[in-house]
């Protein structure tokens, strides 16, 4: 999850090519899709725990917050230096953003939309987390996990985890990340920061979701789903995903969402099978392969996802 090319609109529009979909539905956009126009360049999106989802828009330089119901976003913060992701912490008082192009994460005050702090993390932040009491920034070109302090708002401690790694994952007990070079899973100890690493496990992994025995990884390049032991980092299961498979979420029954960039597309999984359980098309883009991505996330009974071109929010039932 990179986005570290600012190309222009028109160039993403024209660079994907068709993948074919494997599943017994037509994949066609549903009635009951819902979208916000938010500006030039969604990618990271979340959701604090009131409810409100938050979307960082990078070419426009702003983080604005969405509402279910709103046709339009209802506030929107400045955020200079191309932020890509973001996460609610703080018990949702404060959102961690990462502008890619200042080196650092920076923190915004929900109530009063104002940026209060920022952090310097190292090269090419993105990936950000909020877990075990820390925010945790993943500065790829410098190959960092960066733990951050959210009360002394300073970095406590860094992990050489290697360059690529662009995003991080918490799972119950470790820092979940991926190198998107070398096709390695990466798992993080944060207590002692034992670094552990799997061996080759696709080519371009993008995402993951994780839980106590296993964890997930999005492959974009080779475009399948692939399924790994926690304790051992052996591959468990692959699932052939066509059309680009990029951001991943667990939903609350425990079911995967996964965003295909064909589309963009979501995808829901049963964790346990792998059988595809629904499929809901939500727009008409091709893929972006690894000029930008998509993202998601789940509020209630609703799935939100960001779709670069389109430059919108979707909101569909996660359900399918």
């Amino acid at each position: 999850m990179r986005r570290t090319l600012l190309v222009p609109l028109a160039v993403l529009l024209v660079v994907g090519a068709c993948g074919k979909t494997e599943t017994p539905s037509t994949a066609k956009p549903k009635s009951d899709v819902a979208s916000v126009a938010v500006g030039t360049g969604p990618i990271g999106i979340t959701a604090t725990p009131s409810g409100d989802v938050w979307v960082a828009v990078d070419d426009a330089d702003k983080i604005v917050r969405l509402r279910a119901g709103a046709a339009h976003p209802t506030a929107e913060v400045p955020v200079p230096g191309t932020p890509l992701r973001l996460t609610s912490a703080e018990g949702g008082a404060a959102l961690w953003v990462t502008p890619f192009r200042q080196g650092a994460v920076v923190r915004v005050d929900t109530a009063t939309h104002k940026i209060t702090d920022q952090v310097p993390v190292g090269a090419g932040a993105e990936g950000v987390a909020e877990a075990f009491g820390s925010v945790w920034v993943a500065a790829q070109d410098d190959g960092l996990l960066v733990r951050v302090d959210p009360a002394a708002r300073k970095v406590v401690h860094k992990v050489d985890v290697g360059t690529g790694v662009r995003l991080v994952v918490p799972g119950p007990d470790a820092l979940w990340l991926a190198e998107h070079t070398t096709g390695e899973v990466i798992a993080v100890d944060p207590v002692t920061y034992h670094v552990r690493r799997s061996e080759h496990v696709c080519d371009g992994p993008e995402d993951l979701a994780a839980d106590a025995q296993t964890v997930w990884v999005t492959c974009s390049v080779s475009e399948e789903l692939v399924a790994l032991g926690t304790a051992d980092l052996k591959v468990t299961r692959r699932i052939k995903l066509d059309g680009t498979p990029d951001a991943i979420t667990t939903a609350p029954d425990g079911s995967l969402l996964v965003v295909l960039q064909d589309g963009p597309t979501l995808v829901r999984l049963d964790s346990s099978t792998g059988k595809e359980l629904s499929r809901v098309r939500l727009s008409k883009q091709k893929q972006l392969y690894d000029q930008a991505n998509v993202d998601v996330v789940v509020t209630g009974d609703d799935a939100w996802v960001t779709s670069f071109a389109d430059r919108r929010v979707f909101r569909t039932p996660w359900r399918g």
